[in-house]
């Protein structure tokens, strides 16, 4: 899985997608993702997927997370990898797809429902890379590593 985070500088917001369905909690902020197909990169797949969901395309994206989710669902293992990507700068005007708003939202007001993301985010608006394991079930970061970009 690879999650976009777009991120305004000069106005310190970032892009993000509230989906409309009825069974989506209206609490629940969501950023561009998308599972990589074969064939394509980290890099070029936030690319496609920021611009499919929402108009944009971004210019300099950068890997800055890695992240092992750990997800038990009826006992099976359903683990992936996750890999955040950043960009700062962008072109094109939002466009959302069917089913969605896509708004850019203050860093402080992004409401997650997980502590993942919110913890991602973090370290990324201050300027870390980020590696670890996260527990779903739990909702905790282990073995947690974050050094400068």
């Amino acid at each position: 899985m690879v999650i976009s985070l777009v991120r305004d500088l000069t106005d310190n917001t970032i892009l993000i997608i509230r989906k409309k369905e009825e069974r989506c909690r209206p609490t629940n902020d969501v950023f561009p993702s998308a599972m990589k197909p074969i064939g394509e990169n980290e890099i070029q797949c936030a690319i496609r997927a920021t611009y499919e969901q929402t108009g944009v395309t971004i210019k300099n994206p950068v890997e800055v997370a890695r992240v092992n989710v750990e997800v038990q669902v009826l006992g099976a293992d359903n683990s992936y990898e996750a890999v955040f990507v950043l960009s700062t700068q962008f072109s094109g005007s939002l466009r959302p797809a069917a089913g969605t708003d896509v708004v850019w939202q203050k860093e402080e007001e992004i409401r997650c429902e997980s502590t993942m993301p919110a913890y991602i985010l973090r370290h990324i608006i201050a300027g870390h890379y980020l590696t670890g394991t996260y527990n779903y079930a739990d909702d905790e970061f282990t073995e947690c590593s974050v050094r400068d970009l």
